[in-house]
């Protein structure tokens, strides 16, 4: 998502990529402990599922905002995304994940499912969705909304069917 999102902001003028960067962490600061104690107390599952849905949610007005080539919209899209939507996935993925295994082969399963998920997702994906976005005509980002909004409701969905009571007794 990062390349399109920076072949996107490239063609805009006057666009400040530290301006960005700083408002996006400034968000993040406040966002992943917040939504760590959302997990806390309703449960690393249900802010989950309710973080997959609402990017699926996100995924159109996030490229359309980014499409307009207003600095201002651009800003808030960035800030939304991953600077509130982001964060609300990552802060309960600890917890989470590490429930879905037993002791014995927690850290294996957990950094396999992780680590490989990460790859695809940070390396390759990026990429087939900027190849996607520049190979049809007039740019067109629908292909990469459909990709972001499934993306969100397999998030939400393999959420739903947490295994983690089998091997823990707390919620999660």
């Amino acid at each position: 998502m990062a390349k399109v999102e920076n072949a996107i902001i490239d063609a805009v003028e006057g666009f400040d990529e530290s301006k960005n960067t700083l408002l996006k962490t400034i968000d993040a600061i406040v966002a992943v402990p917040t939504f760590g104690w959302l997990c806390d107390k309703y449960s690393s599952k249900k802010v989950l599922i309710v973080g997959g849905l609402l990017s699926a949610l996100f995924a159109y007005p996030f490229m359309a905002l980014l499409a307009s080539g207003q600095n201002s919209l651009i800003y808030a899209a960035l800030i939304v995304g991953t600077g509130i939507l982001a964060p609300m996935m990552f802060a309960p993925q600890g917890s989470f994940l590490s429930r879905q295994f037993s002791v014995q082969s927690r850290s294996t399963g957990m950094g396999a499912a992780r680590e490989i998920g990460t790859a695809i997702a940070g390396g390759v994906a990026p990429l087939w969705a900027l190849s996607m976005v520049a190979s049809s005509p007039g740019h067109a980002t629908g292909g990469v909304v459909l990709i972001l909004a499934a993306s969100g409701l397999i998030l939400s969905l393999g959420s739903a069917f947490d295994q983690g009571h089998r091997f823990s007794k707390h919620k999660n």
